[in-house]
């Protein structure tokens, strides 16, 4: 409680987080770090890992995590270029668990105009 007697606490549901998410949280916290396996074959897991981040980052309202939550996508989504663009199943972990607003929405369709090939962009959205 504040001095004035009012709880400032805030509750946020996290039932349905990934434990594996939650772990890497807490050790982004800890190291002011998000660890990354550089990588010669693209690899979905990480993406997964790292989009479900910034969910759990946002429902925390934690500026700080999300903006290196965006910056963890961004390189890894730079390491293999077009090969290393979030899948469209990542893109729906962001895109069903924020709003319009949100600003990592404008990183994704920024990584697709910057890395895609027109082949893969006709590919994944015919």
């Amino acid at each position: 409680m504040d001095m004035c007697g009012k709880d400032n606490h805030k509750s946020f549901p996290l039932n349905n987080t990934d434990p594996q998410v939650f772990a890497l949280y807490i050790q982004s916290l800890y190291t002011s770090r998000i660890p990354s396996i550089p990588t010669t074959t693209p690899s979905a897991t990480e993406h997964t890992l790292l989009c479900k981040l910034y969910v759990l980052t946002y429902i925390l309202q934690d500026t700080v995590a999300q903006d290196a939550a965006c910056d963890a996508i961004l390189a890894k989504a730079s390491e293999l270029g077009d090969d290393s663009l979030p899948s469209r199943e990542h893109i729906k972990i962001i895109y069903n668990s924020t709003p319009s607003s949100c600003a990592v929405r404008r990183l994704l369709v920024d990584l697709y105009i910057a890395h895609a090939k027109p082949a893969t962009l006709r590919e994944m959205y015919p």
